[in-house]
């Protein structure tokens, strides 16, 4: 594996660490009003880095091979959270 792999997997893995625990902080608020902003603002974390991983090169497998992670943490991490 290259240098450059490692440095963009491991920037790949800050992102979604991030889009993980701005998911998290989004359930913890007590009222609709901040949960529909943190969602929002959730979406646009997302579609920007969809949008960043296209320009430099990252393929479709790459990309599932650190989302679907992120996704079924946060999952685990809500289920644990509301029950």
């Amino acid at each position: 594996m290259t240098e450059e792999k490692k440095s963009l997997y491991f920037f790949m893995v800050l992102g979604y660490t991030g889009l993980v625990l701005v998911g998290l902080a989004f359930m913890t608020y007590d009222n609709n009003t901040g949960r529909f902003l943190a969602l929002f603002g959730y979406l646009l974390i997302n579609t920007y880095i969809d949008f960043t991983e296209k320009k430099i090169g990252v393929t479709k497998k790459e990309s599932a091979l650190f989302k679907i992670p992120a996704v079924i943490l946060l999952m685990i991490l809500a289920i644990t959270i509301y029950l």
